[in-house]
């Protein structure tokens, strides 16, 4: 009888063994399987952000590109502007200066016009004295100016050497005479004088 009852007994954890281990291979590909998915979703979801990045970077590179072509358009039409604008000023101060010669040329064809037969010689000179200091004064209010020469050392910024003379107790290299007056216009130098050195 016992022998009956240990079989049965036996017999039940066999079974029972089966059982479970039935049960863990069936667990067994189920969790396999959602690990797979798992995994085939993590590089989807990436692949989308990627995407997502790709497409905002190619929005920010056209709104980029939008604004160096605007800049460009309007750098383009300020320079024009300037251009333009810079002409006119020229154009301006051309006109002016002209305007202001003219009453000395009107000076001069007046002395010329003149029977010089009864013009005394002093008064031919005076007459072309104040035609002279008339233009000058044209020629300083557009801010030219002669610059002195005579008695300075030379300096090729501003003088240019014709001859080298004997100086008369000079020091080498000291103008003793000007040829040609050099003028200034502001700061910089407009003409060179012409200068005789001593040797």
């Amino acid at each position: 009888m016992e022998k009956i009852l240990n079989k049965e007994q036996q017999s039940a954890k066999e079974h029972k063994g089966k059982n479970n281990s039935s049960e863990k291979s069936e667990k067994q590909p189920a969790d396999i399987s959602s690990a797979k998915k798992t995994a085939h979703r993590k590089p989807r979801k990436e692949m989308a952000k990627l995407k997502k990045k790709i497409i905002e970077f190619e929005q920010e590179l056209e709104k980029s590109r939008d604004r160096y072509l605007r800049f460009a358009a309007e750098f383009d039409n300020y320079r024009k502007r300037t251009r333009k604008e810079f002409q006119q000023l020229i154009e301006s101060a051309e006109e002016k200066l002209i305007f202001e010669l003219l009453p000395v040329l009107d000076n001069l064809e007046r002395v010329i016009s003149q029977d010089h037969s009864e013009l005394a010689v002093k008064e031919f000179i005076d007459g072309i004295k104040i035609i002279t200091n008339q233009f000058s004064e044209v020629l300083k209010k557009a801010g030219v100016e002669p610059f002195e020469s005579v008695g300075k050392e030379f300096e090729p910024n501003l003088h240019d050497a014709m001859m080298q003379v004997d100086g008369d107790g000079a020091e080498p290299n000291v103008i003793v005479q000007e040829i040609e007056k050099g003028y200034m216009i502001g700061s910089k130098v407009l003409r060179h004088a012409k200068v005789a050195v001593a040797k």
